[in-house]
C-alpha cells in the first residue's frame, strides 16, 4: 500500500509543475537542488507530522533524499514568487477536480442566461499550528483550527468563479455582497438561505442579473397593491384546496416585484427541516412559534426570473440543482485531507 507522501506525490505528477514554478518565477530552471515537486513533497511530508520550522523543514529534505539544502537557503525561496506557484498549483488541483466529479449537460434550461453561478461555503480543518490565525470551534474541549471556504462555482464554464478563503467565525451573510463583485449583467446567482439578504437582491435586479434564493419565513412580504401577505394563511389555504405548487407576485424589502414559488414537502422531509432548525435554535429559545412550524413543510423560493423563461416548475428545478456545489466540497475533502 503505498504511504499519504507517494500518493501526494503521484497525483502532483498529473500536473506540469515544472513549467508553473518557472512561470511563476519561483525557478528559474530545473534541475536545482530545491525542484519544485521535492519543495511541495518535503513540506507536505512535515506538515503529515504537524512540525512547522525552516529547521524541520531541513530534515526533512534530508530524511526524505539524502541530501537537501540548508533552512537558510529554504527561507530565502519563501517569498512572492513562492506564493503564486503554490495559488496557481492549488488552483490547477481544484479546477482537475471540478471536472472530473462535477460535469452537468447543459439544458434548455439556462438557455437565456450568460452565466451559472451557484454560491455556497464548506468549513475546513487546517493544521492546528494555524489554530491562532484560524480559530475553529471547540471539539471535546479543545479548539480546533478551521476556515470556511466561500465558493461561487459557474456551471455553465464549470469553473469556479471566486474561491475566498475566511475565518470560521466569518459566517455567510456577513459575505453576501461579495458576489456583487462578480455577477454581470444576464448572470443567474442561486444561492442558500444563509446568504439572505433583501439589498443584494435589490442591486442584482437594477444590474439586470438574476437571482433564485429561499426566503426567511419572517420576512415581510406585501401584495402588490401593497397590503401585508400573511404566508400561514396564504399557505393553509393552498394545502386546503389541495395545491402543492403555486407562484404568485410579491413586494419584498424596499419594493422589490419578485416572484414567490412554493411547493409542499413529503410530511417525513419537513418533519426532518423542522428537527434540524429546531436543533440549530439558541439554547433558550427551543419553541418554534405553530406558524413557523407549519411554514418550514413548504419550499419558499424568490426569483426574478420572469415567468416567459421559467415557469414554477422550472424554479423549483433550478434551484434544486444547487446540491452540485457539495459534490465539490466532499471531492476537495476526500482527495484532500480537509
Amino acid at each position: 500500500m503505498q504511504s499519504n507522501i507517494e500518493v501526494f506525490c503521484d497525483k502532483l505528477k498529473r500536473f506540469d509543475i515544472d513549467n508553473m514554478a518557472i512561470e511563476a518565477g519561483f525557478v528559474k530552471r530545473t534541475g536545482r537542488l530545491i525542484s519544485p515537486l521535492n519543495f511541495l513533497v518535503t513540506f507536505f511530508a512535515m506538515m503529515q507530522k504537524n512540525i512547522f520550522s525552516y529547521e524541520d523543514w531541513a530534515y526533512t529534505y534530508l530524511n526524505l533524499y539524502e541530501d537537501g539544502p540548508t533552512k537558510q537557503a529554504i527561507n530565502k525561496r519563501i517569498s512572492s514568487n513562492c506564493l503564486d506557484f503554490v495559488e496557481e498549483l492549488s488552483s490547477r488541483v481544484l479546477q482537475d477536480s471540478l471536472m472530473t466529479n462535477c460535469k452537468i449537460d447543459s439544458t434548455e434550461l439556462f438557455e437565456h442566461f450568460a452565466n451559472v453561478l451557484i454560491e455556497d461555503s464548506s468549513n475546513l480543518k487546517v493544521g492546528s499550528g494555524l489554530d491562532k490565525v484560524f480559530s475553529g470551534p471547540r471539539v471535546n474541549g479543545k479548539k480546533i483550527a478551521q476556515v470556511r471556504a466561500q465558493l461561487v462555482w459557474n456551471m455553465s464554464s464549470n469553473s469556479i468563479e471566486t474561491l475566498d478563503i475566511t475565518p470560521f467565525s466569518k459566517n455567510d451573510v456577513s459575505h453576501a455582497t461579495a458576489i456583487l463583485e462578480t455577477i454581470k449583467e444576464n448572470d443567474l446567482i442561486i444561492r442558500d438561505l444563509g446568504y439572505w439578504n433583501i439589498d443584494v437582491y435589490d442591486q442584482i435586479d437594477k444590474n439586470e442579473a438574476y437571482f433564485v434564493s429561499r426566503i426567511k419565513t419572517n420576512t415581510v412580504v406585501k401584495k402588490l397593491n401593497g397590503k401585508h401577505l400573511c404566508m400561514y394563511r396564504w399557505l393553509r389555504s393552498l394545502e386546503r384546496r389541495s395545491v402543492n405548487l403555486a407562484s404568485r407576485e410579491v413586494l419584498i424589502g424596499n419594493n422589490l416585484k419578485v416572484r414567490m414559488i412554493v411547493e409542499r414537502l413529503p410530511e417525513s422531509v419537513a418533519n426532518d427541516r423542522r428537527k434540524t432548525n429546531l436543533r440549530q435554535r439558541n439554547f433558550k429559545s427551543r419553541t418554534l412559534k405553530k406558524r413557523a412550524h407549519y411554514c418550514l413543510g413548504w419550499t419558499i423560493l424568490i426569483t426574478n426570473v420572469p415567468d416567459t423563461i421559467w415557469s414554477k416548475t422550472d424554479v423549483i428545478k433550478a434551484y434544486s440543482l444547487r446540491w452540485q456545489i457539495e459534490i465539490i466540497f466532499r471531492s476537495w475533502k476526500s482527495q484532500l485531507p480537509l
